[in-house]
């Protein structure tokens, strides 16, 4: 047997060996014990005004936040306005929150739990996108900074990645 008949064997042979693996780990998984639900303490969910939160990232991506290869490209004009609005925008949170500003426009937000012996989470967001393919704008079913709400959707630069997140 030549060498591409032996390095065949042996290919076919790692796959049912991983293969093999997958299915004994797969028959003796055991699943998480279930949680009590109604132990927990769960506090309801209040709604979500789903056309405001839409119209609210639409105003968001109209801020050009570009983060440019060159920083000197930037708009810092931008980011102020746009950290001046979400001030305006959510006063509640900027109450129950401290904001810190890092490094220019990073901006660090701690909110205090109510059982400090709790271990922390993090929620993370970034408020940049990526600059526009020059040329590439007709592409686009509406202008990347525009922030419009049609369709069922919001649309631009940073709808899915990832102003909504803020």
């Amino acid at each position: 047997m030549g060498f591409a008949g032996k390095a065949g064997l042996t290919a076919v042979g790692l796959v049912l060996a991983v293969a093999g693996v997958v299915a004994v780990r797969t028959a003796t998984f055991k699943a998480p014990a279930s949680v009590d639900v109604a132990a927990a303490n769960l506090v309801a969910a209040k709604p979500v005004d789903t056309a405001r939160a839409a119209a609210n990232l639409a105003q968001a991506i109209r801020f050009q936040t570009i983060s440019h290869q060159d920083q000197a490209d930037d708009l810092p004009a931008e980011w102020d306005r746009l950290h001046a609005w979400l001030q305006t925008t959510y006063p509640a949170a900027h109450a129950a929150m401290t904001r810190e500003v890092l490094t220019g426009h990073t901006l660090v937000y701690t909110w205090a739990g109510s059982n400090p012996a709790l271990p922390p989470i993090v929620l993370m967001a970034h408020q940049d996108v990526v600059p526009v393919t020059p040329g590439s704008e007709a592409s686009w079913t509406h202008a990347p900074f525009a922030g419009v709400v049609a369709d069922g959707a919001v649309w631009g630069r940073g709808a899915i990645d990832d102003k909504g997140s803020l």
